[in-house]
């Protein structure tokens, strides 16, 4: 137990002590098991994180988005379509998760709804997402703006959130490919240019609910 205590600072002390860190961290060592070689793969990761990565990122959550099985990866990465001022509500992600296909019960016998509470649980109890305080049962959540920052550098070939003050069509332009979209602008109209997007399948707009889900 020593042993690992003493590799559990060191993690710690590699990405600088930051309180974010520590908790993202904290929610990739639960989900290893408790030795040695386990813990000192997570210690080792910092020494070459930083390739072909932005060094904005923060690799504390970089770290833990890694260690996601490949089923909450694009679960996750979808909650930084929402913008940071907007609850992300459990009925509502695990609804467009659904819709997108992310879930599937080919291995179980769990309804879909059922299954995406426990994707959407997972991401909680990862420190992924932050439970909001005023919503009964962990029903709403947030997400930091350091993770959604991580999470939007992973995604942003394919999701865009476009804020009030950003050139909606000059954003549309220059990501051809992309698939997921969320608008918090209220007066812009882009319907045509939207008919250009081949390959979009979502579509989100004030008040933050799912406006379509479109199939081409």
């Amino acid at each position: 137990m020593d042993g690992l205590k003493g590799i559990g600072i060191k993690i710690v002390k590699s990405y600088d002590c930051l309180p974010l860190a520590v908790k993202v961290l904290g929610g990739v060592l639960r989900c290893k098991s408790r030795t040695r070689d386990a813990w000192m793969d997570i210690c080792n990761y910092y020494s070459w994180s930083a390739e072909g990565i932005d060094g904005d990122i923060n690799r504390a959550v970089y770290l833990s988005y890694e260690d996601l099985p490949s089923h909450l990866k694009q679960c996750f990465v979808y909650c930084s379509l929402f913008p940071e001022d907007k609850l992300i509500r459990m009925g509502t992600i695990v609804q467009l998760w659904i819709a997108l296909g992310y879930i599937h019960n080919k291995m179980s016998s769990k309804a879909l709804e059922d299954l995406g509470e426990g994707y959407y649980n997972e991401l909680l109890s990862r420190n992924l997402l932050e439970p909001n305080k005023t919503a009964y049962g962990q029903t709403a959540c947030i997400m930091h703006d350091v993770i959604r920052s991580c999470a939007q550098y992973i995604i942003k070939d394919e999701g865009v959130l476009i804020g009030e003050r950003e050139d909606v069509t000059k954003t549309l332009d220059s990501t051809p490919k992309l698939r997921h979209l969320c608008i918090s602008n209220k007066t812009v109209t882009i319907i045509d240019t939207l008919q250009k997007q081949a390959s979009l399948r979502t579509f989100i707009e004030r008040p933050f609910l799912p406006k379509s889900t479109i199939s081409v």
